[in-house]
């Protein structure tokens, strides 16, 4: 979340510009390379890696040129062998730790907590399965007061700062409000900004990876717009700046279509 959601707002005026701009070049390089909707990109992250690996040494110290360094050179061939880099991470699994955690709810015998949960979840996912309904098929549920779109797995969409926003195929960003379902399409709708800017520059233009940046006083909330689930890209997260209203958007990678 660090490197390819956040990092970018959080270290920025941290940082002297040129280790800034060094960091940069990480997390383009990684954004192209994990997944395959960027795979044309994936030759121009290899240089941001030989870039980033060059100047290591000079910009922090020899002395930390390991082999952890040395291996960014060899990402761009293990990629273009496995398929992106969300086939090799470790991710997934990282994100499985979080919900364990939220399956023990005190601090007793929180391993049988954890095991008795898991076991009870299995036969929730094996009823599902049997309903024999195709798991890419969007849909849309209520919970509460909530209207929840799922459009595929991995992309859901709900009326809250988290789960609001997501990007149309022709690249605008937009906020969900709520959606309905019509055989086996859904429509969401939704409001747009009247402007969006790109969020930075350097290393290359940020709309190459779909970022973007907006204030939130350009969102036209006079006019509703509908798309249906076939014109949706990918979810993005919002992060928040110091400026207040201003948010930078940012694709979640996992979400496209590949």
């Amino acid at each position: 979340m660090f490197l390819l959601v956040a990092g970018f707002v959080v270290l920025k005026d941290r940082l002297i510009d040129a280790a800034y701009q060094h960091f940069m070049l990480l997390m383009m390089a990684v954004t192209f390379m994990s997944t395959t909707y960027h795979r044309a990109k994936w030759e121009l992250a290899d240089s941001y890696l030989h870039r980033f690996v060059a100047a290591y040494g000079d910009l922090y110290s020899p002395v930390l040129m390991n082999s952890n360094v040395h291996n960014l050179l060899h990402v761009y061939n293990d990629v273009c062998r496995f398929d992106g880099l969300k086939n090799i991470s470790a991710f997934i699994f990282e994100a499985f730790l979080h919900d364990l955690k939220k399956l023990v709810h005190s601090g007793r015998h929180s391993l049988v907590q954890a095991v008795h949960r898991l076991l009870e979840l299995q036969h929730v996912i094996v009823a599902k399965r049997q309903q024999n309904k195709p798991v890419d098929e969007p849909s849309v549920r209520t919970v509460g007061v909530d209207t929840i779109t799922t459009v595929r797995q991995g992309f859901a969409l709900r009326k809250n700062f988290r789960d609001q926003w997501f990007m149309t195929n022709s690249g605008e960003v937009v906020r969900y409000e709520t959606a309905t379902k019509t055989g086996k399409d859904v429509t969401v709708q939704v409001y747009a900004f009247f402007k969006q800017v790109p969020a930075f520059t350097e290393p290359c233009l940020s709309t190459e990876a779909n970022i973007y940046s907006a204030n939130m006083v350009d969102l036209n909330k006079g006019e509703l717009q509908h798309y249906t689930s076939s014109t949706l890209m990918c979810k993005v997260a919002a992060v928040e700046t110091e400026q207040e209203g201003v948010l930078m958007f940012v694709p979640l990678t996992h979400t496209y279509i590949c």
